[in-house]
C-alpha cells in the first residue's frame, strides 16, 4: 500500500511545504474505497490537518453521489476526526 500511494504522499508533503500560512483546497471524489485506501486517506487527511494546525487555511471536499450512503458515512466520519481544517461534505448530482 504505501508504495502504491508513495508519490501521492510524496507530491502533497512538497505542495504542503512550500504552502506555509497559504491556502488549498483539496477534493475527494471516490466511488469505492477499500480498507487499504481508507487507511491512505487517513494519512492524507492528517497530512492535510497539520497543515492547517501549522497556519495554512486547508479546506477539504468530500464529494458523493446523492444515492451513494455508504460514501456519504464515510465522509462523516473523516470529517469528525478534523479540528482545523475546514471539512465539506457535498452531495453531487447523480
Amino acid at each position: 500500500m504505501t508504495e502504491f500511494y508513495r508519490p501521492v504522499f510524496t507530491a502533497l508533503d512538497e505542495y504542503l511545504g512550500a504552502l506555509g500560512q497559504g491556502s488549498c483546497r483539496f477534493d475527494f471524489e471516490l466511488i469505492y474505497l477499500n480498507s487499504s485506501s481508507a487507511k491512505a486517506v487517513m494519512m492524507l487527511m492528517d497530512k492535510l490537518e497539520a497543515a492547517a494546525a501549522g497556519g495554512a487555511t486547508v479546506d477539504i471536499y468530500w464529494l458523493y453521489d446523492k444515492e451513494d450512503d455508504t460514501m456519504q458515512e464515510l465522509g462523516e466520519e473523516f470529517g469528525e476526526d478534523l479540528e482545523a481544517a475546514k471539512f465539506h461534505l457535498e452531495k453531487m448530482a447523480g
